[in-house]
């Protein structure tokens, strides 16, 4: 499995804030390749009005709401963002990416919705996609973006009650697993394994894309899980039968992130 990371991922100013550059810093060490921008591709979920608004807004270095801070240089982070989770969707990468993205068009750290995009694009040409979202956040945009969406199933699991408040049921295709905080391997999987065999089994997906935020890992300082690579793991052996891909979502601890990105790209060799 190739990681692919563009350092303009570094140039999205975030200053002190949880989703900073110090997240992949670590990845400039690493031997990976390099995406080129996916603007071309934002059309596919997200309204012009949307993509306006995002680029004024780093134009301008204002906010797009309290949580989400920009820079001059984070339309272009992001556009690349973008075309690193499509190159992994066709390669079968880990796109380490900055922004993350499953929160979009609903700001929480993203910009745009990288996962969707590149499932939508799957999806488009007549591929069945499974995300899997292992995010400690429920992925709200994500879910608005693919819902009702024909070949795409949605799986999120995530500490409830916490941001954003919502994947309290599941709806149409996107099943919703809201978890406690402190939920630790055994329980994670005890929940999360039946549903996910499932899915593999009937929907029969030929691609499963993994919205891979290490908040859930423990000791993350924004996340209340007790998750190690163990649960990351497993999850990668019910999935390595298909076209796998995986993209950077949340994760405030750099050390937990560049282990937990390491295990899974060992894993699949």
């Amino acid at each position: 499995m190739q990681l692919i990371f563009h350092p303009c991922y570094l140039e999205h100013e975030t200053g002190v804030h949880p989703e900073n550059a110090e997240r992949l810093k670590w990845a400039l060490n690493e031997e990976c390749v390099k995406p080129e921008s996916g603007e071309e591709f934002l059309g596919l979920v997200h309204s012009q009005e949307y993509i306006e608004r995002v680029r004024q807004a780093c134009e301008r270095e204002v906010s797009l709401d309290i949580d989400t801070m920009t820079s001059q240089k984070s339309f272009e982070s992001a556009c690349f963002a973008v075309g690193g989770t499509v190159k992994a969707s066709e390669e079968g990468g880990f796109a380490l990416v900055r922004p993350p993205g499953h929160h979009a068009p609903r700001g929480g750290f993203c910009l745009f919705n990288n996962m969707a995009i590149a499932a939508v694009r799957l999806a488009n040409m007549g591929k069945k996609v499974l995300i899997v979202d292992w995010d400690v956040h429920h992925g709200n945009g994500t879910q608005e973006l693919v819902v009702g969406k024909p070949g795409i199933q949605y799986i999120s699991t995530h500490q409830s009650p916490f941001y954003p408040g919502t994947g309290l049921e599941s709806v149409a295709n996107c099943t919703n697993l809201p978890l406690s905080a402190g939920t630790n391997d055994e329980e994670y999987l005890r929940v999360l394994e039946p549903v996910l065999e499932r899915a593999l089994k009937e929907f029969d997906p030929e691609y499963v894309g993994v919205s891979a935020g290490f908040d859930s890992m423990r000791g993350d300082p924004l996340g209340g899980f007790e998750l190690t690579e163990h649960s990351y793991l497993q999850v990668c052996e019910l999935i390595k039968s298909r076209n796998c891909f995986f993209v950077l979502e949340g994760g405030y601890s750099p050390l937990n992130v560049e282990r937990a990105v390491k295990s899974i790209v060992e894993f699949f060799g």
